[in-house]
């Protein structure tokens, strides 16, 4: 069986796991099985798409209304004991949002929802007679990849004819005898000759059925809730590329900005120019920082290492600077490069600060740092006139240094929050001045200081510990969620 991704623009880099067994897909388990129920209502599943569904990509199925196809893969999937809210996700990238494209080699009328039997050389895919045969023929055969014991005798319908064959006795000896029965227990084992030729082709299903959890206010798989570094995101149910995702944010001065995977990858938003990232194959990317003039970017990782891009890589800047390497030792959390563009500050898990070029040697060299027992450390960031600093505990104490103790920003304040759910710090700066700073904890909670408007994150959720990163773009507070989620503060 090969089929043909339609929604290209879904693609993510991904190494799949194979050869692993089922599991509960909770962190630290090889996978997230194909056998299992539905965690999502059709409900949510339609909520879901409504508010998500691209407008360039209408809902083009015929056989059913979205709300009446949702329900059907609830609740086919239920009666053959496969997750059936996962194979939704698994249509939404096969069909391009039930849009069925014109470019596609299925068409709407054929009830066709997962690329059966369509390839790159065939003329046509499979074609059903009603929804029902084709959600139906979708979760049958994720049931034969998923199960090497299914048989015709342990599933509560016949084979469906126009998938296994024309006859019953025909259907059913395809259907117990099928090429590829065991193959892929796991939707990490989905691509690479399972179901479809891709090697992202898991990445991409999960990345879907990711947002899909999340946007219903659910904890996500990819990546699960709570602040992970290192090993413990390494080993997850899901592919590297979708665990940690939403890893920081930086903005630039003309109202773009970038946010950083746990692999490195950097993705460019508003305008922000692409100048290349680095490829770790697994969670490693900590932070990104943006040069001045916009025309760079660094990423830090968790041992320190500094990759350096467009302005950031010239000799004249950052390009020959160094940095806290700590080879196997995960304990860098976060860099601020100095107004000048020369400089930067890498802060470290106790609280140490190092810096480098006119860091060490101008205004910053001199200044302290707070001294933490464990990996309290969260981010700091350079003041506007780079004479000084702020630090951000776990606990949302903000340690401030040199020119930070000044003015506005020293008189400033943000809640103690006495649990580890402190993630970030952003400065507000009017023409180079100060105003204050806001305060990100893990929930999407904002906290402003003294005198800037309060500002709520929509999509925020208690006790659901998801958000990492806040700036500034434009006038505009942003914040980042750890599945790569933007979210935009409104007036509280």
């Amino acid at each position: 069986m090969r089929s043909r991704l339609l929604a290209a623009a879904l693609f993510v880099a991904l190494g799949a796991l194979a050869g692993c067994v089922p599991s509960d897909g909770s962190p630290g388990s090889p996978g997230v099985p194909v056998i299992g129920a539905s965690t999502l209502t059709a409900d949510q599943i339609v909520a879901f798409y409504s508010s998500h569904a691209p407008a360039s990509l209408p809902y083009r199925a015929q056989g059913a209304t979205l709300q009446q196809l949702a329900q059907m893969f609830v609740d086919e999937g239920k009666r053959y004991a496969v997750r059936g809210d996962v194979a939704f996700a698994q249509s939404i990238v096969e069909t391009a949002w039930f849009n069925f494209p014109d470019y596609g080699i299925v068409k709407p009328s054929n009830n066709n929802f997962s690329g059966i039997g369509a390839c790159d050389t065939c003329g046509n895919g499979f074609q059903f007679s009603s929804a029902l045969s084709g959600v139906r023929a979708q979760i049958q055969l994720l049931r034969n990849y998923a199960d090497i014991l299914s048989r015709t005798t342990t599933i509560p319908d016949p084979p469906v004819p126009e998938l296994w064959g024309s006859t019953p006795a025909s259907a059913a000896y395809n259907f117990d005898h099928y090429f590829a029965k065991g193959h892929a227990p796991l939707w990490n084992d989905m691509g690479n000759g399972n179901w479809a030729t891709a090697s992202n082709y898991s990445t991409v299903v999960l990345s879907v059925y990711n947002q899909m959890l999340t946007s219903s206010g659910l904890p996500g798989q990819c990546p699960p809730d709570g602040l992970l570094f290192g090993a413990l995101t390494n080993l997850g149910p899901c592919p590297v590329g979708l665990r940690q995702p939403g890893r920081a944010i930086a903005a630039t001065s003309t109202n773009g900005y970038y946010v950083v995977n746990g692999d490195g990858t950097v993705h460019g938003y508003g305008g922000a120019s692409s100048f290349g990232s680095p490829t770790f194959g697994s969670d490693l990317a900590r932070d990104v920082a943006v040069m001045p003039d916009n025309a760079g970017y660094v990423v830090l990782t968790g041992i320190g290492t500094v990759h350096k891009y467009g302005s950031a890589a010239d000799p004249s800047t950052l390009g020959m600077l160094v940095f806290p390497y700590s080879p196997g030792v995960d304990q860098s959390r976060s860099i601020a490069i100095t107004p000048d563009g020369k400089g930067y500050v890498v802060l470290l898990a106790n609280g140490t600060i190092s810096k480098w070029g006119t860091a060490a040697t101008g205004p910053l060299a001199a200044l302290g740092n707070p001294t933490f027992a464990g990996d309290d450390a969260r981010s700091i960031a350079v003041t506007p006139d780079g004479a000084g600093y702020l630090v951000l505990d776990k606990f949302g104490g903000v340690s401030k240094y040199g020119t930070a103790t000044t003015g506005t920003l020293g008189t400033a304040t943000t809640p103690i929050f006495g649990i580890d759910v402190a993630r970030d710090l952003t400065l507000v700066n009017v023409s180079g001045v100060p105003t204050g700073y806001y305060v990100l904890d893990g929930w999407g909670g904002v906290w402003g200081t003294q005198g800037l408007p309060a500002r709520k994150n929509p999509k925020a959720a208690v006790f659901a510990d998801r958000w990492r990163g806040i700036a500034i773009v434009g006038s505009a507070v942003v914040m980042v969620r750890n599945d790569g989620t933007a979210a935009t503060g409104v007036a509280a």
